[in-house]
């Protein structure tokens, strides 16, 4: 835009100096509508680097208000770890809260694909093996020793089997209740891990109803 008023302006000059007076109005018409195509060209970016400044001042924001959520709880928390991603990178936290009946888990965290991704409670506290994609937690927690899945008529595990979570973007915040496994039989010797994968779980299918590779890991017990 600013190459071409500068052509405009030559041209127009140029005209003035040879005496051409049509030349130098239809000049002068087309320099006044590059002008205001530059006016609303710079008027258009700014307005989109104000928009764009509160698009990042609401996302800072979501941020703070999901992390709070886990702040505000903490010290009511009977156990929490880190949320570590497949880089490595701690992405986020969740408190364990136990219960005579069952367990309550706040999940929060970050930068996860956007969609729904089954999570399951898995035996062993170890996300150490970042690389190996968690393989280190082990199977299941499946305390009657039933199939997987919670529409499986054979199923399901209980103390691990629970409904997809919708997980991604700038922030977010799950709670779940897993029924019928109590802070006692969760931590054994080598305590228990929640692990999210990448996809959904069809809570039918053998044995993790299709979830895919596991995208996050938080220890508890170790």
């Amino acid at each position: 835009m600013r190459y071409g008023l500068l052509f405009s302006t030559a041209c127009l000059a140029l005209a003035a100096c040879g005496g051409d007076s049509g030349k130098v109005a239809d000049l002068t018409e087309e320099l006044a509508a590059a002008q205001s195509e530059a006016a609303d060209a710079a008027s258009a970016l700014s307005e989109a680097r104000e928009e764009l400044a509160r698009v990042q001042e609401d996302r800072i924001a979501l941020r703070e208000a999901a992390k709070a959520t886990i702040t505000s709880a903490a010290d009511r928390a009977d156990l929490q770890a880190n949320l570590v991603s497949r880089s490595g990178e701690t992405i986020g936290q969740v408190l364990v809260f136990g219960g005579p009946h069952g367990l309550i888990l706040r999940i929060q965290g970050e930068g996860l694909p956007v969609g729904l991704h089954g999570s399951h409670l898995h035996l062993v506290g170890d996300c150490s093996d970042v690389q190996a994609g968690f393989k280190a937690a082990k199977g299941h927690i499946n305390l009657t020793g039933a199939e997987h899945g919670l529409l499986n008529p054979n199923g399901y595990h209980v103390g691990s089997n629970f409904p997809n979570f919708w997980f991604g973007g700038d922030a977010f915040v799950v709670e779940a209740f897993i029924g019928d496994l109590t802070l006692e039989q969760a931590l054994d010797e080598d305590g228990f891990s929640l692990i999210i994968h990448e996809n959904e779980d069809d809570h039918m299918s053998q044995p993790i109803g299709g979830a895919g590779g596991r995208v996050a890991c938080a220890a508890f017990g170790v």
